[in-house]
């Protein structure tokens, strides 16, 4: 009875889930049990997937890098758990076996992990619509068959063990409104795409081959894509390396986003800024562009006159440091008075400073 009243409520939770993941729900745990009657091995399966479920959350709050002084009783476990929802199942008289998800209840993992003195993620990464480079001579490859790659991704049931990510297709209609992207160094366009297949966020990451087998891996920032992993690379010998590559960048980049999110506490300085526009009605798309640019913290609307809007951010670096993160964005900061005081700027955007 227990699991059936989980269930139920499993079945609205699936419907909101689906749009977006959080820290505290396991994906597609796979479950299987055998028992003398289906209802028990369904009720074994679906406790075992409660119970690997619990790990797998645990692990992505700290980030693989912490362990539990005191792993909880399989009971205390399943007292955290809030729903399950059933992805496919199958069973026979004595066997059970499908996937689940299972939803803790965000409280009680908390106060376990403080109780552990352990520091947390505060914040899921987004889902990443992957588009992987390759870099040869004077040739660029995006999504075309001949991108090695691209082609190695491809065999991957996972790409990555801690962000979500989506490969596209390669379809004529992505590969033709990428390669125009790359042209342009402007990937609004290409937004759409990833938005119709799940995807919250652009992630462009190229492989450099030299034509002696070397080669460097490191993520790529253009206008409307996530910069978070700039300065990030590895660098390997021919191309029975390169998946070995690709999981040490993804290491990096997992690294350098637990660093951010956990629950410690960050200092950072407090940036005044104006931002010229036409009229209001264009902030709804340029608070999509700013806060795309996830180093610039509690970005938040200070007011708005004719022509101009006012807001503030908190920056963790220092000024020159800011100036080349929005650089590598499409962005200029012009100081005024002092280094906290200023004007964001578009750089592809011809303004005219009242």
């Amino acid at each position: 009875m227990k699991h059936i009243f989980k269930i139920v409520f499993g079945i609205i939770f699936l419907i909101a889930f689906s749009a977006k993941a959080d820290l505290y729900t396991a994906q597609d745990i796979e479950i299987s049990g055998t028992g003398s009657t289906p209802k028990q091995a369904k009720e074994s399966a679906i406790m075992q997937g409660e119970l690997s479920g619990f790990d797998k959350v645990i692990e992505s709050l700290f980030g693989g890098a912490s362990v539990l002084e005191e792993r909880p009783s399989d009971e205390e476990i399943l007292d955290m758990v809030r729903d399950i929802s059933i992805v496919e199942e199958k069973n026979t008289r004595t066997t059970y076996w499908g996937k689940i998800n299972v939803r803790f209840k965000e409280k009680a993992i908390q106060d376990l992990l403080k109780k552990n003195n352990r520091a947390y993620l505060q914040k899921a990464p987004p889902t990443y619509w992957l588009i992987p480079l390759w870099r040869q001579g004077a040739g660029e490859l995006s999504l075309e068959d001949e991108n090695l790659f691209y082609q190695l991704l491809k065999t991957q049931p996972v790409l990555s063990n801690f962000f979500k990510m989506v490969l596209p297709g390669g379809d004529v209609d992505e590969l033709i409104t990428v390669n125009r992207a790359l042209q342009n160094q402007d990937f609004a366009e290409v937004e759409n795409l990833a938005s119709r297949n799940g995807a919250e966020q652009i992630l462009t990451v190229a492989v450099e081959y030299a034509p002696s087998g070397s080669w460097k891996m490191y993520p790529v920032s253009y206008l409307n894509t996530t910069n978070s992993f700039y300065g990030l690379s590895v660098q390997g010998y021919g191309q029975e390396t390169l998946l070995d590559g690709w999981k040490r960048l993804n290491d990096q980049m997992a690294f350098r986003w637990q660093e951010k999110y956990k629950g410690v506490d960050r200092v950072g300085t407090t940036y005044y800024a104006r931002l010229n526009v036409e009229k209001m009605a264009e902030w709804n798309q340029l608070e999509k562009a700013l806060k795309r640019m996830d180093f610039l913290e509690n970005l938040t609307l200070q007011g708005a006159m004719p022509g101009q809007i006012l807001l503030n951010f908190v920056f963790n670096g220092t000024t020159q440091e800011l100036i080349q993160r929005l650089d590598q964005s499409g962005w200029a900061w012009i100081s005024d008075f002092s280094d906290v005081l200023g004007t964001l700027k578009r750089k592809d955007y011809y303004e005219i400073t009242p």
